[in-house]
Formats: C-alpha cells, sequence, structure tokens
C-alpha cells in the first residue's frame, strides 16, 4: 500500500545507510521507545537500562524464556530493515508484555542484588518507573478519554434527535459510526457520508449549501479529522456553515 509505506517511511524504518553508525544509532532509539512508547514509562532511558539487566537476569537462568520474548522484537526490527514492517507507534503494541516481563524481571534482580546493600535505591527505581503509568491509569478512570471515540456523540445525538432531523457523517468518521450507528438506532436514512476531497475543498461547501436547505436540523459527526498546513477540514466546515444557518453548538 503506497499510502502506508509513505505514512512510515520517516518513523518506521531506518534511514538509508550512508555511514557505519547510523543502523547502530538507528537500533538504539528503537530501542528506548519501547519501553516509552508503546509500553508507556516517562523515564525510557531507566527502563530500557532495568530491561536489559532483565535480558542479563533471564540470560543467567533461562534462556529459552528470553528468546522467546527477544526473538519477536529481533524479527520486527529485521522486517523493518527490510521496509516489509514499520517499526513505531501502534504497530509494536504486540511487545509490550515482552517488554514488561524484561522490565518486571530487571526490576527483581536490581532489588534484590540492592537488598543488603541500599535496598532503597532499588524500590526508588520501581517508583520511577510506576509513577509515569499509575498516575495514568488513575487519571483515566476518573476522567476516561475518548480520542476519537464517536459513542459519547452518538449517544448525545440519540437523546436529543428530534423528528425530521439527520446527520452529516465527516468521511473520517464513516467507519466508527457504522459500526455504532445500529446499536444508536439510526437507519440508512437517518444520516449522509460526507464527500472527501482532501486536495479540492469545492465539494465540501457543495455540500453544505445542499445542507442549509434541508427543512430539519442537521447534526455534524466529525472525528479522525484531517489537517493540512495547519487547516483544519473541521473548521473549515463549520466557519463555513456559520454563514449559512445557525450552529447550535453544545
Amino acid at each position: 500500500n503506497e499510502a502506508l509505506s509513505a505514512f512510515w517511511a520517516a518513523s518506521g524504518f531506518p534511514p538509508a545507510v550512508t555511514s557505519g553508525l547510523q543502523l547502530p544509532g538507528w537500533f538504539l532509539q528503537k530501542y528506548l521507545e519501547l519501553f516509552s512508547r508503546p509500553l508507556g514509562l516517562a523515564l525510557a532511558g531507566l527502563g530500557a537500562l532495568v530491561g536489559t539487566l532483565g535480558i542479563v537476569s533471564f540470560h543467567q537462568r533461562d534462556r529459552v524464556l528470553l528468546g522467546s520474548l527477544v526473538l519477536p522484537i529481533i524479527a520486527a526490527m529485521v522486517a523493518a530493515i527490510l521496509r516489509l514492517y514499520p517499526f513505531a507507534d501502534r504497530l509494536l503494541l504486540f511487545t509490550t508484555p515482552l517488554t514488561a516481563i524484561l522490565v518486571a524481571e530487571g526490576v527483581d534482580r536490581l532489588v534484590r542484588s540492592l537488598n543488603t546493600l541500599q535496598p532503597q535505591l532499588g524500590w526508588l527505581a520501581v517508583a520511577l518507573l510506576l509513577y509515569a503509568p499509575v498516575t495514568q491509569a488513575l487519571h483515566s478512570v476518573v476522567v476516561p478519554s475518548y480520542g476519537e471515540e464517536v459513542r459519547p456523540a452518538l449517544a448525545y445525538v440519540r437523546e436529543n434527535w428530534q423528528p425530521g432531523d439527520s446527520i452529516y457523517v465527516y468521511y473520517g468518521s464513516t467507519l466508527p459510526f457504522e459500526f455504532y450507528r445500529e446499536g444508536f438506532g439510526f437507519t440508512g436514512e437517518d444520516y449522509q457520508v460526507g464527500v472527501a476531497s482532501r486536495m479540492d475543498w469545492a465539494p465540501y461547501f457543495n455540500e453544505m449549501d445542499a445542507l442549509s436547505g434541508t427543512s430539519g436540523r442537521v447534526w455534524m459527526l466529525f472525528s479522525h479529522v484531517y489537517h493540512e498546513s495547519g487547516a483544519s477540514e473541521e473548521s473549515l466546515m463549520v466557519n463555513y456553515l456559520n454563514h449559512l444557518g445557525t450552529v447550535h453548538s453544545d
């Protein structure tokens, strides 16, 4: 897929090797990133050090288990070098339990090694490692983060739905809307999917003109909004609608 290959080219694949240091530098960078994203440790360097200690510990006591943990990561790196699989971000979610086990093993070895000398240093390392993910998890419980989630928006639309209403579904919202719409009781007659026209905004204005001629209210559903040169397609459409009719925003 050319579009996906272009999207991941900068972050997912190593640069063209022009010196002997570039590839090792890329390996080191990606190794550190494993502990910050996707694992979620704020102190990625400390996580990498403790994870490396875990590798050493497993090498000493269970090399078969060590192989099962690190070989998938190495295989993914090799695939990235061959430009077959990007080594970045959400495509590395499968490494999360692997690196978590390495870090846990490293923490255990660190605490036991320092237990007779400076036990507080081992527990300090544990606290530093866990502070960010624990506080983030607690915050998410109190204040859930939905991101691109459309369910709260659809629930609000359903709660305030009136006869004659319709929904304009921004093209970036199509898949999540189609996934949830039947659960909220929306039929095929209740909505229309907007056109995708990133290189030419005129079709967006034409659709907004057509919406202004409808007799009922039109709900606008936006998620996964495309931005180009700092311009948001959502803002573009909403600003245009402000000149055509009355916009209610809750």
